[in-house]
This record gives structure tokens, C-alpha cells and sequence, in this order.
């Protein structure tokens, strides 16, 4: 079925597979890789590790359909291959994982604050322990500068790196939070950025910036 394509594209996704493959057996007006691929995206309320934090984490991807073929003939089947350029591999996000649960989650002692308090919770914590990435700004080679894994494991990253931060330590707490990409002004000129919005008690929806908010 199309939901099972979903979750199973989003699952390997979700373990940085750089080549993702499976076998489908759909109509052939029903096969839309691409769409596929940006429902796989869609922000889920309450996993940090999907949504947003997946659409923000890889640099390119590419997708191809061949029907899958049984002596020769048709079986009405599709042999399914994306092939993904991801900023960072299965291993870091082991390590971020494992990060997450021993060391962050114990710092922040989440269980009973109210949103409010797990918001300011986990703000503190990325202003506090996250420094800029200065010295590889100008190296867009320098993939990981733009992930979660920078920002909690190495403490260094851009402002892609803080918001994806905030968004998998405040949706995984229940908090319902999206990135936010567009412009900013700097002070000399403006430049791409990227923050958060969360949903409060309030049911209303608020910015913040913890890149600009650092130190």
C-alpha cells in the first residue's frame, strides 16, 4: 500500500541509508517517487527524529523505478532505488542518539515540567553549551556544521544545526515545534537562517532563535 511505502522509505530515512531500496506492487499511474519521498518528510507530532529534522539533514537525492522482472516477463512489480546524499552517516546518528539519552536528557530532567519549562529547558541548554561554527561558515563541504549531531556532539554548528537540535529535543518531548528557514539581517547584510516556532499552552505558535541567542 502507499502508507507502507511511506513508512518503510521513512525508515531508512531515519538510519541514514544512502541507498534506500524495496519492491512495490502498485498501479503504474500510483508510482510518484518524488511525491513519495516528500510525504516521507512530513512533520510528525512528537518524533524529533522525522519531519523536519530528516528535510534538513541531506544535501541531494535521486529516485528510479524499474518493473521487476520474473524469466523475462513482467511480474507487475517495481524494483524501487533512492539514492541520498546525507549530511551525516548511520554511525553519528547512533552516536547523537546515544548522546541524547545519557547526557542531554539527564541535564534537562524534563519529566513534570510544563511546556513553558521544557522549552526554556532545552533553549538553555543549546544557548549554553552550543558555540557558532565559525571557522567552517565559508565550507559548505563541511556538511556536518549543518547537523544536530555537530551541535550536540562536537557543540559546534551553523543555525541549521541549532534548529535541528531544538526541533528533535522538543518534539521528542512532546512539544510540537517546526523549523523555520527565510533571511535574516546580520547587522552588515542578509543572509539565509534558519529557527523554530512551538506551539504553547496558549494553542499559538512562537519564535525562537537559538543560534542568535548563543553564549
Amino acid at each position: 500500500t502507499r502508507a507502507a511505502v511511506i513508512a518503510e522509505l521513512r525508515s531508512q530515512m531515519i538510519d541514514r541509508q544512502s541507498t534506500i531500496e524495496f519492491k512495490v506492487k502498485l498501479e503504474p499511474g500510483t508510482i510518484d517517487l518524488k511525491d513519495w519521498w516528500q510525504e516521507a518528510l512530513s512533520h510528525v507530532t512528537g518524533d524529533g527524529s522525522s519531519g523536519d529534522f530528516l528535510r534538513w539533514q541531506f544535501k541531494s537525492y535521486g529516485a528510479g523505478a524499474t518493473p521487476e522482472k520474473f524469466n523475462e516477463s513482467w511480474t507487475g512489480g517495481y524494483e524501487v532505488t533512492y539514492t541520498v546524499m546525507w549530511y551525516t552517516t548511520s554511525q553519528q546518528e547512533t552516536q547523537l542518539n546515544s548522546y541524547i539519552k545519557t547526557t542531554i536528557l539527564p541535564q534537562l530532567a524534563l519529566g513534570g515540567k510544563t511546556t513553558y519549562q521544557k522549552v526554556q529547558a532545552i533553549y538553555n541548554w543549546i544557548t549554553a553549551n552550543v558555540k557558532y561554527d565559525y571557522s567552517h561558515m565559508n565550507d559548505p563541504t563541511y556538511w556536518p556544521q549543518y547537523t544536530a549531531y555537530a551541535a550536540a556532539v562536537q557543540k559546534k554548528a551553523v543555525c541549521q544545526g541549532y534548529a535541528n537540535l531544538f526541533y528533535r529535543l522538543a518534539n521528542d518531548a512532546g512539544i510540537d515545534c517546526r523549523i523555520i528557514t527565510g533571511k535574516a539581517y546580520n547587522g552588515t547584510q542578509t543572509e539565509d537562517h534558519a529557527w523554530n516556532i512551538v506551539r504553547m499552552e496558549d494553542e499559538k505558535y512562537y519564535c525562537l532563535d537559538a543560534t542568535w541567542d548563543a553564549g
